[in-house]
C-alpha cells in the first residue's frame, strides 16, 4: 500500500495514471493520492493561496474529476462565491461563465488570470458607472432639454469636443455683439417715423433677442456639457494629464493642452500643445495630425448681429420661433 508520496510528483498525473482504464492501484493508492492532494492544498502558504486558491479550490473540491482541464460543468460555484467583493459581481461572473464558448481552461492557473481579469473589469465598469451616475445627476439638476439633446448623439471624441466649443465661441460672439445691436435698434425705434422703416427694426429687434434667447439657454449648461469629455476620458482605461479645455476671460473656451493616455502603460493615444493642431497617435506606431481648431476653414462672413439680420431679412422665407417652435414663415416680408 503506497504509504507517502513526495511533494515533487504531478499528483494530476499519478491520479490520471491511477485511475485510467490500464490502472492495476488498489482503491488505496488512489485515496493516498486524493489525501496527499488535500494536504498539498492545506499547506500552501496564504500569500500563494491568495493569488491561487480560486483554480486550486475549484480544482481540489473535485479532484475526482481532475484532469489537465478546468471544466465550467464541474465548477462547484457556491465554494466561488467567497472571492468576489458582492452578489452583483459574482452574478456577472457567472454570466461570463455560461457564455464561455469553449467550456474550460488548459489549467488552474488560466482560470485564475481569467478571474483576475474578470475583476479587474469589474472595478474599472464600478468606478466608471459612478462616474457616469454623478454626470447623469448634474444634468438632471440642470433641467435643460436643450443639454439632453446635445447628449443624445454624443461622442466622446476630441474632434466632437472641438467642433462643439467652434460652434459655442461664433454662436457666443454673435450674442454678445447682438446685445448692443437690440439697444442700438431700441434706440432708433425712437426716433424712426417711416412704417417701413418701424416694421423692420421691430422685426431685426424680435430675430435678434431670439438668437440672444437660444444662445443663453446653451450658455447656461456649455460647461456642464463639457464635462462630459472629461469624465468619459478619465475613465476605463484612459486618463486625461493636462486640460482637455479652458474658458477664456471673453466667455469663449478654448482646447487645452493636455495627452489623453493608458492608464496602465501610460501609451498616448491624443495630445495636444493647446495651438489647436493636435496629434492622434496609432497603436501600431505613427501619427496624425488634426486640426482641432478648425484653423483650415475660413472665417465665417456673417459674424456680427447687423450682418445676421440682414441676411435673415433678406431671404424670402425664413425659420422664425413661434409660441416656443421653430417654424418656417414662406410669406412675404412687409418691407
Amino acid at each position: 500500500m503506497v504509504s507517502s508520496i513526495g511533494a515533487s510528483y504531478n499528483v494530476l498525473s499519478l491520479f490520471r495514471s491511477s485511475t485510467g482504464p490500464q490502472s492495476s492501484a488498489s482503491s488505496e493508492a488512489v485515496e493516498s493520492i486524493l489525501e496527499k492532494a488535500r494536504q498539498m492544498r492545506a499547506d500552501v502558504k496564504p500569500s500563494y493561496m491568495q493569488g491561487v486558491s480560486l483554480g486550486t479550490a475549484a480544482w481540489m473540491s473535485q479532484a475526482e474529476t481532475a484532469g489537465n482541464y478546468i471544466y465550467v460543468k464541474d465548477l462547484d460555484l457556491t465554494k466561488l462565491r467567497p472571492q468576489f467583493g458582492s452578489d452583483d459581481e459574482f452574478s456577472r461572473f457567472t454570466q461570463r461563465l455560461a457564455e464561455n464558448t469553449t467550456g474550460y481552461w488548459p489549467t488552474y492557473k488560466d482560470f485564475n488570470e481569467a478571474v483576475a481579469v474578470f475583476r479587474a473589469d469589474y472595478k474599472v465598469l464600478q468606478e466608471y458607472q459612478q462616474k457616469e451616475s454623478s454626470y447623469t445627476s448634474r444634468v438632471e439638476a440642470t433641467g435643460s432639454e436643450t443639454l439632453k439633446k446635445m447628449l443624445e448623439l454624443r461622442s466622446s471624441e476630441p474632434l466632437t469636443m472641438a467642433s462643439a466649443i467652434r460652434s459655442y465661441n461664433a454662436q457666443h460672439l454673435i450674442a454678445q455683439d447682438g446685445y448692443k445691436f437690440v439697444e442700438e435698434q431700441q434706440k432708433r425705434l425712437e426716433t424712426a417715423t417711416q412704417p417701413d422703416e418701424i416694421a423692420k427694426i421691430k422685426d431685426g429687434i424680435m430675430l435678434a433677442n431670439d438668437y440672444i434667447e437660444r444662445y443663453e439657454k446653451v450658455s447656461e449648461i456649455f460647461d456642464t456639457y463639457l464635462a462630459y469629455f472629461d469624465m468619459e476620458w478619465n475613465s476605463r482605461a484612459y486618463e486625461v494629464v493636462g486640460e482637455l479645455y479652458h474658458k477664456n476671460d471673453d466667455g469663449t473656451y478654448a482646447i487645452g493642452a493636455f495627452q489623453i493616455q493608458t492608464k496602465d502603460e501610460n501609451l498616448v493615444y491624443w495630445s495636444s500643445d493647446g495651438s489647436g493642431i493636435a496629434k492622434m497617435y496609432y497603436a501600431m506606431g505613427g501619427y496624425d495630425e488634426v486640426d482641432l481648431a478648425f484653423s483650415y476653414m475660413p472665417p465665417n462672413p456673417i459674424d456680427t448681429m447687423a450682418k445676421r439680420i440682414d441676411h435673415l431679412q433678406s431671404l424670402p422665407y425664413r425659420a422664425v420661433t413661434a409660441d416656443g417652435q421653430m417654424v418656417f414663415s414662406a410669406r412675404p416680408l412687409p418691407f
